[in-house]
């Protein structure tokens, strides 16, 4: 667990950073970065509530990326 500690205060150390740089999250979510998430979820096999999770994130930015967007991109995702 003394690993976890390093990583904490590193992430604290970066969102320090941003919020030094002005930088929101609606600066990083962007529908290009919606369909990289989506496209890692495909190629990894990670877990299908990213195609619940990611629309949803895309909602409360105010972007338009769906299921069907979600879908799109794991059928083209070589596996």
């Amino acid at each position: 667990y003394e690993m976890r500690d390093r990583f904490n205060f590193a992430s604290g150390e970066k969102i320090m950073e941003l919020i030094e740089k002005n930088i929101r999250p609606r600066d990083i979510v962007t529908l290009k970065a919606l369909e990289n998430a989506a496209t890692v979820v495909s190629a990894t096999g990670g877990s299908t509530n990213a195609a619940l999770h990611l629309p949803a994130i895309a909602h409360e930015a105010g972007i338009k990326f769906d299921l069907f967007d979600v879908a799109r991109i794991f059928e083209k995702t070589p596996y």
